[in-house]
């Protein structure tokens, strides 16, 4: 810890408040409470800025030798590895339980307790459509690499909600090497006044004060700037009922949960943040997008050219007056070569189109980006219209699976955290009519279980050969092969297995026979 960091910890545990109404900062990481590495939010804006698309025109030179500028053109690769990887690391089957079998067996009233938890929680859960927007949050959290969620109690709603910070957003305040437990959160509001338009920054810290209480400071900043965080201003200019300071008691974590993709940060390693799954390939992205802009500026201009004496692309003065040009300023399809009169050229050039050169780099890039990102080998191909992405199911044996399992312990620990965080704020705040908003017991993390759904890697195909190895093996009854194939309880495989028997036996020539005879009084003649 810096000695200016402990000096500022110093005026905290005191009481001194380190900013007053009227104070003015260029921006968030010169306020005194913020001693961050700066470059970290480049590194995370940067992924963030590629990760939406936006990028610089590009300058050409026209026909007339005027400057001229055009879109640049792109493959959001980005954009496609983080649908990827999001799209198998959560879906809507996820189950998330407040169990425990030893209550269960041992205790039936503390397991009646975590029912109370369990119930609760899935209300909250249901209530916020946690499953639909994590799995839209979890695009730019791995582009950034980072994402927190902060439970709050609604006093209009009566109920808790849930706060989607995004990783350009998040501050870390203090950490250690396992987790963060103090971060400032940012968000931007924007109001119109005449013609002027004001940036307003809430600035809320979340910090641990002596005794063990839990405090959450409020400040706002005003700008016009929106580069600029501004001068301080009281909440009420924007929000009215918001407390400056809310203090907790009773929580054992902070009220947030952070999560971050799995891996180390390479970039700076001394930072709790999270790396993108794809910082480590910009390289590779940008030579994807230069190498498909190229392509697409070759096809368009590989239509004719027309190699002629600068005297036809002069301006000529019409009766009126008025200057004429032959061209308009997009025209470059003309190449003026200079000349006399007496040496007019006029001769026509046709271009050859150099696609599959290209088509065939960017495949090669694309391969690059998939083992950098650590998804298995084919996920992307580019066929010269556009990229397409591997349609058959992932396998269990795949890179795409390893990966997945790697980011799934992040993800599993941030739900359970988020979870213990909603659970002991709910038990610390009181509702209108005086009584808690939960009043049931926390449970552990070990009590704690997301089922993940599976689903996606099972190849049926490659399944079922499996078990019909086991089969002939003599390692498992057909009822418990349907059952863990069609994920079935044991009486609805036992029935899957008699109605198959009995669909085989109508079958049978023998039993048709039988049953003609039985239907006849007797033997057929």
């Amino acid at each position: 810890m810096t000695i200016w960091q402990r000096i500022k910890n110093l005026f905290k545990r005191g009481g001194y408040n380190l900013t007053t109404i009227g104070q003015d900062y260029s921006s968030v990481f010169e306020h005194p409470k913020i001693s961050f590495d700066r470059r970290e939010f480049d590194r995370i804006r940067n992924s963030l800025r590629v990760y939406a698309g936006r990028y610089d025109d590009v300058k050409y030179i026209n026909s007339k030798g005027k400057e001229k500028t055009r879109k640049f053109q792109y493959l959001n690769m980005m954009k496609e590895v983080t649908r990827i990887l999001s799209g198998v690391l959560f879906n809507e089957q996820c189950i998330v339980r407040i169990d425990s079998e030893l209550d269960r067996a041992q205790n039936k009233d503390a397991q009646n307790k975590l029912s109370d938890a369990d119930e609760f929680i899935n209300q909250v859960f249901n209530h916020n459509k946690f499953h639909k927007n994590f799995s839209r949050y979890l695009e730019p959290m791995l582009a950034g690499g980072g994402l927190a969620v902060r439970p709050y109690f609604d006093t209009e709603t009566q109920q808790i909600e849930f706060a989607w910070c995004m990783p350009d957003t998040f501050i870390p305040l203090h950490s250690n090497s396992n987790s963060i437990s103090e971060c400032a959160i940012t968000s931007v509001t924007t109001r119109t006044e005449g013609k002027d338009t004001f940036y307003y920054t809430l600035l809320e810290f979340h910090e641990w004060a002596e005794g063990g209480a839990y405090q959450i400071t409020n400040e706002l900043y005003r700008s016009k700037d929106k580069g600029k965080l501004g001068r301080r201003v009281p909440l009420s200019e924007i929000y009215e009922d918001l407390e400056e300071t809310t203090t907790y008691t009773g929580l054992s974590r902070p009220n947030f949960a952070y999560l971050r993709p799995n891996g180390f940060n390479n970039i700076h390693p001394e930072s709790p943040l999270g790396l993108g799954v794809c910082d480590n390939a910009l390289q590779t992205l940008e030579q994807i997008n230069t190498a498909y802009d190229r392509l697409y500026w070759e096809i368009k201009q590989s239509k004719r050219r027309v190699i002629v004496s600068d005297h036809f692309l002069r301006t000529d003065i019409d009766s009126t007056g008025r200057p004429v040009q032959y061209f308009d300023d997009d025209e470059d399809t003309f190449v003026a070569l200079k000349g006399d009169m007496d040496s007019q050229q006029f001769q026509e050039m046709v271009g050859n189109i150099r696609s599959s050169e290209y088509i065939e780099s960017i495949n090669k890039f694309l391969a690059t980006l998939e083992m950098q990102t650590g998804l298995a080998s084919g996920t992307f191909t580019f066929n010269g219209e556009g990229v397409r992405t591997a349609t058959e199911i992932v396998s269990r044996d795949s890179m795409t699976y390893r990966t997945r399992n790697s980011h799934l312990t992040e993800v599993e620990e941030f739900i359970k955290e988020l979870i213990i965080s909603t659970l002991e704020l709910a038990q610390a705040t009181i509702k209108a009519d005086g009584q808690p908003v939960y009043t049931g017991i926390i449970p552990t993390e070990d009590e704690i279980s997301v089922d993940f759904d599976d689903g996606i890697f099972n190849d049926r195909h490659t399944e079922l050969d499996f078990w019909q190895k086991v089969k002939t093996a003599g390692l498992a009854s057909d009822t418990e092969i349907v059952k863990r194939l069609f994920d079935l309880t044991d009486e609805q495989a036992e029935k899957w297995i008699a109605d198959i028997r009995a669909e085989e036996l109508a079958k049978d020539p023998y039993i048709q026979s039988i049953r003609q005879e039985t239907a006849h009084g007797g033997p057929l003649e």
